[in-house]
């Protein structure tokens, strides 16, 4: 994966940002500047620091901005429908004397967003452009597809007597695992019920489907052998109980891949807080810029984030409601695990 770097004034960023540019222009006086079809391009905002990513889609090459000038509407060429188009105006960036003797290139240029996979690619390549020494997964709705299932349940349980699932209640119980949730329901919505009572219930009802019927997402073998085969340790940070997650471990047979299993009921804080992630990284004598967590929930990617880890967010279709939030705490946020595949496999270079 090529990545050519360039800077760029506000107006010119802006233009691009908005969808107007299409079309970059550049004097060739410098060999950074043969950009070729099929690259990439990593545009900064010489004002503001921020970065957009385009794909080159072709690359053109003419005597002049004269000539170049004359092929392409103003609109692509960054200009506005009330400003008048002078191949002049070039000179400000590259004055008259420069262009003596150099041809120009017109760059035609596609902004890549989060829907693009190949922008995605991008984004987890940078992350592994680092020293990535562990992978951190969390299981329900990261690596399986669960999280429907404890919806499911929440709804029965509720239910069953006669209430509705309170709005906020799977945001509260989302990162602190079973026996966190279960106080956490007994002192807000339940507190004549016992707290052992309401895990029993909880368990019986997902039981069979973690032995016999919960899959692995689309993918997530073959992320974990990759990474297995790059001598990347894997690990799994879950909000689980044991009972649930172990048989679900061995009957997908992906138990073998993980160096260790740790839950937040061994843990004084749920995911909330960096504790499971740090236990995890201390165990291996790494630091935290040598460690991606992988997650689906906000809270445990916000995290995980502010605490100083690589996060790559998953998107869940039943987790994830609001995937441009998640997105701001996330390095990368993927819609599937090829995604992460792929992007192991690119080095980036430019």
């Amino acid at each position: 994966m090529f990545v050519n770097y360039l800077n760029l004034y506000n107006e010119p960023f802006q233009a691009i940002k908005e969808g107007r540019k299409t079309i970059e222009m550049r004097l060739l006086d410098k060999e950074k500047n043969y950009i070729s079809l099929g690259e990439l391009i990593e545009f900064t905002n010489k004002e503001t620091g921020e970065k957009l990513l385009c794909f080159v889609d072709s690359v053109v090459y003419y005597d002049s901005f004269e000539q170049l000038y004359k092929h392409y509407n103003k609109i692509s060429l960054g200009y506005k429908e009330d400003e008048v188009a002078d191949p002049k105006d070039m000179e400000l960036y590259y004055p008259k004397e420069r262009q003596q003797g150099h041809m120009v290139i017109a760059i035609k240029i596609r902004l890549l967003t989060q829907k693009d996979h190949l922008y995605r690619r991008y984004q987890v390549a940078k992350i592994f452009e680092n020293d990535i020494k562990l992978a951190i997964f969390d299981l329900d709705g990261t690596l399986i597809d669960s999280t429907s299932l404890w919806a499911d349940i929440d709804t029965l349980f509720f239910t069953k007597r006669g209430m509705e699932v309170p709005p906020t209640y799977g945001k509260e119980i989302a990162h602190v695992g079973l026996l966190g949730a279960a106080k956490l329901t007994k002192e807000k919505y339940v507190p004549n019920e016992n707290i052992e009572d309401i895990i029993q219930e909880w368990n019986d009802a997902a039981l069979e489907a973690y032995k016999k019927h919960i899959s692995l997402k689309e993918n997530a073998l073959g992320l974990l052998e990759k990474l297995h085969d790059d001598g990347v340790i894997i690990a799994l940070a879950t909000a689980n109980s044991e009972e649930l997650y172990l048989p679900c471990l061995m009957r997908l047979d992906i138990h073998k891949y993980f160096s260790l299993v740790m839950d937040v009921n061994s843990c004084k804080e749920g995911k909330d807080s960096p504790e499971i992630y740090d236990k995890i990284s201390q165990r291996f004598g790494l630091s935290r810029n040598q460690v991606v967590v992988f997650e689906d929930m906000i809270t445990a990617e916000k995290t995980a984030y502010e605490a100083g880890y690589y996060v790559i967010g998953v998107n869940d279709k039943s987790s994830v409601t609001h995937p441009e939030e998640n997105q701001k705490y996330c390095h990368a946020f993927i819609e599937n695990f090829y995604d992460v595949i792929a992007g192991t496999i690119d080095k980036i270079r430019g």
